[in-house]
């Protein structure tokens, strides 16, 4: 008997502990919801406690950029885009096995160089060793690691310690 009363307080408190998950929000709640995203996206104050760059006491201007692969674009999903840590250089990798690097800058983009990956469709890349190297990895047990001052592309057959792993998606 005191087992089936501990049982049924259990139930109920664990109702009870989420039960502000299924509650509806009235309209307004969802305005006050919108006007304090409103009011975080007009101020310039720090949001993380760790961040050591604020934003400048005045309004950014900002110029609208054609596309950056509007002359070459990917012929499938595009996995993965990330900027150089200290140039112009952007990249974007996709599952057509393709690795673009762009020059990006106010009046035009240019494709710097375009790497075929003829085994692996890239789901992941990413400039590693302070932007000299690019890491792509995805659905394989290797990956490869492009050298941008050699303009080489290596393969990784294997990594030491992980038998485990089937793929390098997330990598």
């Amino acid at each position: 008997r005191t087992f089936k009363f501990q049982q049924k307080l259990a139930e109920k408190a664990k109702n009870e502990l989420f039960k502000w998950a299924l509650q509806e929000e009235t309209a307004e709640e969802e305005e006050n919801k919108d006007n304090a995203l409103l009011s975080l996206l007009k101020t310039n104050t720090k949001i993380t406690a760790s961040s050591h760059f604020t934003l400048p006491q005045k309004l950014l201007d900002y110029n609208r950029l054609e596309d950056v692969n509007q002359h070459d674009v990917h012929s499938s999903i595009v996995s993965a885009v990330e900027f150089h840590p200290t140039s112009n250089l952007l990249l974007s990798a996709g599952l057509d096995k393709r690795l673009k690097l762009f020059n990006v800058n106010l009046t035009k983009s240019i494709r710097v160089q375009s790497i075929f990956t003829k085994d692996m469709p890239i789901y992941s890349a990413g400039f590693i060793q302070k932007g000299k190297e690019i890491l792509l990895s995805g659905a394989r047990k290797h990956f490869y690691y492009y050298d941008l001052g050699k303009n080489e592309l290596m393969k990784v057959s294997h990594i030491f310690g992980n038998q485990e792993e089937k793929d390098l998606k997330k990598c």
